[in-house]
């Protein structure tokens, strides 16, 4: 089986200058735990997920003022792989 047929597709996306409390909005609308990172030019920069707001939240930072840029799992920490890969391989 390829990571094609068993991968989400239309994930939601976030630009990394949006607030936390944004990034939560978009979220619980579309009930997921996490938004993928885009920049403008369309470069993937990295995933918000529900525990790196967290992160934010344990240092009592207001989530309208916090930049998803400052909590977010940077791209370079992150393991992808192409879509025509084996599901044994990913």
């Amino acid at each position: 089986m390829l990571v094609s047929e068993a991968m989400t597709r239309g994930v939601k996306i976030i630009r990394p200058d949006a607030t936390l409390k944004e990034a939560a909005g978009e979220m619980n609308k579309y009930h997921i735990s996490c938004l993928v990172v885009v920049s403008g030019s369309g470069l993937i920069e990295g995933i918000i997920t529900e525990r790196d707001a967290m992160k934010a939240v344990e240092k009592n930072l207001l989530p309208s003022k916090t930049k998803i840029s400052d909590f977010m799992t940077k791209k370079n920490k992150l393991i992808m792989i192409e879509q025509n890969a084996t599901l044994e391989e990913a």
